[in-house]
Formats: structure tokens, C-alpha cells, sequence
């Protein structure tokens, strides 16, 4: 049951800021902060659904008069370990609604699924400050600078996953983990030209089996995860970001060793936003996540708002 909107709690709690305004919402970003120092941030983020996607691609909407909505509030630390190591741990809580057609909507509380990684940074090329904004602006930030990392990541489930046993009043919202877990590794890259700064993320992720009846086994598929961020500097504390991301699974899944029809997975989302830097150590960004291509994968909308603190 919402694989989508459970499958998109963590990405939506690896939240990434620099010392400059330069804030990836869903994609992580490829600089470390110096030992001792990072950031803390928390979102608020509300995904509705709109609809299914089949095996084919095409795009189904949700029954009449019926919904599910998450509301998510995502808890992350990123934390500069030693000179180019950087470690974050991401723990987001999740209030599921569901409607039904007839009756009562139903509601659930809980923590999805707990992430850690660790980020090495290979290479920074400092960029040359500039003179590039209308009010002459020298921010070393906004020079042609280059970055590479390496980041290690863990995902695993912490509350109930459809695996458990369920309450079926509820309607599902009591599941609110994906029900396996992921290990990946990342390459991040990052370049500025002038305002502009473009982000990249490409990964591999591997799922150990998972047990369920005691008896079978499921085999998920590893998957691929990649994702570009934009962002343009308008001025020295605002400007705008658009994020595109997908995930597209290597193969079907399997139970007790068969393969089951109509589960590799496929999704292209955008998320376009603003971002704002009102104290030098505080930033501020609005997005609204909305997939635009799929397959097997759940349609949503998912505005979400973030506040960080750089320490």
C-alpha cells in the first residue's frame, strides 16, 4: 500500500544545505561541513494522492469520494565528523488519513523509516570570487566552484510494515514503513556557474531479503536513484531551485522464488521551489513535489516547507 508516498518519507528527510544559499530539498548535496559543525533541519511536508499508475504507464485516478493523504515531519542532523567526512541520520514521523467511500476516514500515527549515511568529499575546487549580482556582490559562494563525494547510506523500516499485523480498521494508515531495507552508495557532484548551481545524485541500491509467513521469502530488486537540483541565486538571500528525480527498479519482485506481475517500479518526479536565507545561519525553502512519469507507482502531490539551521 502506498508505495510511493512510504517509498518518498526518507528522500524527503535527506535534506542538504551549504554554508552559501544553495539548499537541495530531496537530493543530497556533494560538500561536508567541517568537524563539529552541520546543520539541523526540520520539514513539514503533506502528501495527497491523485491516482495509481499500471504496468504500462498509464495513469488511473483514485475512486470517487475516497483519499489518502501523509503528513510528514522530517527530523535531520548532518554532521561534519572529520576534515571531508560527514555523517547524517534522518528520522521522520508520519500521520496517515485514509477515506473511504463509505463510512469514516481513519488516521494513524508513527515513524517510517530511519536513515544513515555517510558522506566522504574526493574533491573541492574553489571557485574565484565575483562581482556577478546587480548590487556587486563578491560571495566566494557564488564563484565557479566544483565538488565530488561518495556517500554510503542505510535505510530501514522502524514502524509497522504491511508485513506486520495490521489493524483493518485502520485501512492501512497504521503501515507507516516501506517494508524492507536499503543499502546504497551514491556519486554526488555539484558546479557553479555564477548564480547557477547544478546538482547530481546517482546511486545504487541493494535490498536484503525479507521474511514473511515464516516460511517465504521476498526478494526485492536492487534499484538505480538519480536526481538533478538547479538552483539560481536572484539575490544575495533568495532564489529559485527545480529538482527532477526518478528510481527505476532492476527487475520484478519475487516471493518464495516466483516472480510477481506488475511490481518493477519506475517514477520521474519534479519539484520545483523558492529558497530564502533570512539570518545567515538559518534558510528557508517551499517545493511541491509532483511525479510525472511512472509505473507501477502511486500519483501524489507533496507540497513541502523545511527550515535549517547551519551551526
Amino acid at each position: 500500500m502506498n508505495k510511493l508516498l512510504l517509498g518518498t518519507t526518507i528522500a524527503a528527510t535527506v535534506l542538504a544545505a551549504q554554508a552559501a544559499l544553495a539548499i537541495p530539498v530531496i537530493n543530497n548535496s556533494a560538500e561536508t561541513y567541517k568537524p563539529g559543525h552541520g546543520l539541523a533541519s526540520l520539514g513539514i511536508s503533506y502528501g495527497m494522492q491523485t491516482g495509481n499508475r499500471d504496468d504500462a504507464g498509464n495513469f488511473k485516478a483514485l475512486p470517487a469520494k475516497t483519499g489518502f493523504t501523509q503528513l510528514l515531519a522530517p527530523l535531520t542532523l548532518r554532521l561534519g565528523l572529520l576534515d571531508n567526512l560527514e555523517g547524517m541520520i534522518a528520522l521522520p514521523l508520519t500521520m496517515n488519513t485514509a477515506t473511504p467511500a463509505a463510512g469514516s476516514a481513519q488516521s494513524s500515527t508513527g515513524i517510517g523509516n530511519v536513515a544513515v549515511s555517510l558522506k566522504y568529499q574526493f574533491l573541492h575546487q574553489a571557485g574565484i570570487p565575483a562581482a556577478i549580482l546587480a548590487n556587486g556582490s563578491t560571495d566566494v559562494a557564488y564563484g565557479d566552484s566544483m565538488d565530488l563525494s561518495v556517500a554510503l547510506s542505510a535505510e530501514t523500516p522502524t514502524g509497522k510494515t504491511s508485513y506486520d499485523k495490521l489493524d483493518a480498521a485502520k485501512l492501512g494508515t497504521d503501515i507507516t514503513s516501506w517494508n524492507k531495507m536499503d543499502v546504497g552508495a551514491s556519486l554526488l557532484t555539484a558546479k557553479r556557474w555564477g548564480a547557477f548551481k547544478l546538482t547530481s545524485n546517482l546511486g545504487y541500491y541493494y535490498s536484503p531479503e525479507v521474511d514473511i509467513e515464516a516460511t517465504k521469502k521476498v526478494a526485492y530488486p536492487g534499484y538505480i536513484a538519480y536526481g538533478l537540483t538547479g538552483e539560481y541565486a536572484l539575490m544575495d538571500n533568495g532564489g529559485f531551485m527545480l529538482e527532477v528525480l526518478g528510481a527505476n527498479d532492476l527487475d520484478s519482485r519475487k516471493v518464495a522464488g516466483v516472480a510477481v506481475p506488475q511490481t518493477q517500479f519506475y517514477i520521474l518526479t519534479l519539484n520545483p521551489g523558492i529558497q530564502c536565507k533570512p539570518t545567515e545561519n538559518l534558510h528557508l525553502s517551499l517545493s511541491c513535489a509532483v511525479p510525472v512519469l511512472g509505473r507501477n507507482s502511486q500519483d501524489f502531490v507533496r507540497p513541502t516547507l523545511t527550515a535549517s539551521y547551519i551551526f
